[in-house]
């Protein structure tokens, strides 16, 4: 009976530290919010004007592409405006290392990344 209780708790005392690590983890690759985000819908929609109608070298606008059910869903958990939110090139040169250019590829065409994916996808967000 010690022997499983000694084996129990060290399996317990594994779990929780695992779960702290990626909590951790989690929290220092979420993009953190801009200042000025109590703006009105007037001045965001005005300043994403301009960036969609700007060329391909400075960024893709999300709203521009024709993403999936599964990719906006994956995208609204993570906190991304699909509205506002635009793609630089440094962020798609940072996710196709990333993931590898086959899967960059699959997401590209239409597949929806994991969840690991997604987290190792972040630090790809602050990607200027």
């Amino acid at each position: 009976m010690k022997k499983f209780l000694i084996i129990s708790g060290s399996f317990l005392l594994g779990a929780l530290v695992a779960t702290v690590l990626v909590f951790w983890y989690v929290l220092q690759n979420i993009p953190q919010p801009a200042a000025g985000s109590a703006q009105t819908n007037e001045t965001t929609s005005a300043d994403t004007e301009g960036v969609a109608s700007s060329d391909a070298t400075t960024g893709i606008p999300l709203r521009d592409l024709a993403l999936s059910d599964a990719q906006l869903s994956v995208l609204d958990k993570v906190g991304i405006d699909v509205d506002t939110f635009v793609i630089t090139p440094a962020m798609q040169s940072c996710a196709a290392e990333t993931l590898g250019s086959a899967r960059f590829s699959e997401v590209l065409g239409g597949a929806a990344p994991s969840v690991l994916e997604t987290t190792r996808l972040l630090p790809c967000l602050r990607a200027e």
